[in-house]
């Protein structure tokens, strides 16, 4: 159709773009899978995803199923030529519905037990605390970090609000405190700053993905009654820098009532690497991204059983 008004291919490709950011359509030409397909239903996408999150026996299993479950859950005639497409889709990091498993077959985290797990934690002394706390937090955040980070998952220890994951020696205990509107990482092992700064990175690309979303980073007290306790006082990363920028050197907490240093506040959590950079500059937590859902963003207020995603908002029959 391009061609035949006389467009050029890059011309095509920012109108492609352009349409998908806004929501006429779906084409997701950086994945290898979907590059040739361009999605105009969102009905049709959104019964094909949720025939998989609806099934009874992907829901029996907490989420898990295989290629021969596809094959059945999409035997219909509009699916069964696009069901490489649908479980690009559900893959894709525009959603995030689920991911491969090592040893064959896929996971739907959504669908992972509620309740929390048991899980292997080696020490309790000497812990690394760090929160990120919401004024609006969208459901499903931490299953979509879980379908990011799934291949630092310790021996499949996952539920719905919860992971432990297992990377240089050190490991990493993330859950989501839904009702607090809150995100919390406990850290244990030898590279407790190196692993939280990955995290971090994880969690502020889930951030960007979102349209107005707020969210404060929160620092653990080191004063004499935190440190070493499970549930220590902690501070805004951001009032820290403020105060630090503002010539005070020093924080009181707010259960011990001593005064803290900002500066080893933030140096034991971050690396010295970014300790610096940390004390010279703000940074800016309120994230405000984009005002559409047709494109890489997702607004923040709006809700989905799947990882708060409407997937079905973001395309329009079959695919081309």
């Amino acid at each position: 159709m391009c061609n035949k008004h006389g467009m050029t291919e890059d011309r095509a490709l920012f109108l492609s773009e352009f349409f998908h950011d806004i929501g006429v359509f779906l084409h997701f030409r950086d994945d290898l899978t979907l590059r040739d397909t361009i999605f105009l239903n969102h009905e049709w996408v959104t019964d094909g995803v949720y025939k998989v999150l609806d099934n009874e026996h992907v829901k029996a299993h907490y989420g898990h199923f295989t290629d021969d479950d596809l094959v059945e859950i999409w035997k219909e005639e509009k699916y069964k030529e696009k069901r490489k497409e649908l479980l690009a889709l559900m893959k894709n990091r525009k959603f995030e519905l689920c991911y491969e498993l090592p040893g064959g077959g896929y996971l739907a985290p959504n669908l992972l037990p509620v309740d929390e797990q048991p899980y292997e934690w080696r020490s309790h002394q000497d812990n690394l605390h760090f929160e990120y706390s919401y004024q609006f937090m969208p459901k499903g955040i931490l299953t979509r970090f879980i379908v990011r980070r799934h291949k630092d998952i310790f021996q499949q220890t996952h539920w719905r609000y919860g992971v432990l994951l297992d990377y240089d020696n050190t490991r990493a205990l993330v859950r989501e405190r839904y009702f607090e509107r809150k995100l919390t990482i406990m850290l244990e092992g030898s590279n407790k700053k190196g692993f939280l700064e990955i995290i971090r990175k994880t969690i502020h690309e889930l951030h960007d993905s979102y349209n107005n979303l707020a969210a404060e980073e929160m620092i653990p007290c080191n004063c004499a009654l935190c440190r070493g306790s499970q549930q220590p006082h902690f501070y805004r990363y951001a009032l820290l820098q403020r105060y630090w920028q503002n010539g005070r050197p020093a924080i009181t907490c707010e259960q011990s009532l001593d005064d803290v240093r900002i500066e080893t506040l933030i140096h034991d959590v971050f690396p010295q690497s970014s300790v610096d950079a940390a004390l010279t500059r703000d940074r800016d937590i309120h994230i405000h991204i984009g005002d559409k859902i047709g494109g890489d963003k997702i607004d923040a207020t709006v809700g989905a059983e799947a990882n708060n995603v409407v997937v079905g908002k973001d395309v329009t029959q079959g695919s081309h």
